[in-house]
Formats: structure tokens, C-alpha cells, sequence
């Protein structure tokens, strides 16, 4: 299997780059933070990057979780730039980057 990488960009209403439905009084903010995720042969989650302390690499991990949803174990590398637990979306955005990288449409 040859290794892909997806570079999605998040922002506060977004999730893998696809914008929500938001109201006029709602506040849209863009930024240029973007993890990335390395998909390959395997079944192990390893994270690095200048945010990976503290994300989880056991199966609570949002990418472990959604790939398993769609019965897929493969082996993930995340680097990190979106700090966790920030609430700025990025184990959504990867979880829905995995989705995609899956096969998994949403139409």
C-alpha cells in the first residue's frame, strides 16, 4: 500500500475543509493551522508534531474511533499543528480527513 497524506485546513465552523451552515450572528474565523495525517498498511496511531503531547494514540482517538466506525484499522501518523483540547476542531477535522481518506461520502 502506497502511504497517502491529506493536509486539511480547519476552521472554528469547519470540519475537513467543508464550511457549516452558520447564522449571521455567528462568528466565522479562518486560520492557518492544518495537521496532517499519513495513512499506510498497519494498525497503530503514532502522533508527533509540535502538539502531540497529550493526544491520546489509544482507540479514544476520534481518527482510531471514526476509521473503526467504517471497519477500517490501518496505521495513522498525525502531525501535529492545531493544539488539542483547544476546542479549535482539529481531532474532528482529522476524524472527518480519515473519513474521506476511507471512502466515506457525505452527500
Amino acid at each position: 500500500m502506497v502511504p497517502v497524506t491529506l493536509a486539511e485546513p480547519t476552521s472554528v465552523f469547519a470540519a475537513a475543509g467543508r464550511p457549516f451552515q452558520v447564522s449571521p450572528n455567528s462568528l466565522h474565523v479562518v486560520f492557518g493551522l492544518a495537521d496532517t495525517l499519513t495513512f499506510s498498511a498497519g494498525d497503530a496511531l503514532t502522533v508527533g508534531g509540535r502538539f502531540a503531547v497529550g493526544v491520546p494514540t489509544a482507540d479514544s482517538n476520534l481518527v482510531r474511533r471514526a476509521l473503526a466506525a467504517v471497519r477500517r484499522r490501518d496505521a495513522v501518523y498525525g502531525g501535529k499543528a492545531i493544539p488539542p483540547g483547544g476546542g479549535l476542531g482539529g481531532g474532528a477535522a482529522d476524524a472527518a480527513a480519515g473519513l474521506r481518506w476511507a471512502g466515506v461520502d457525505d452527500p
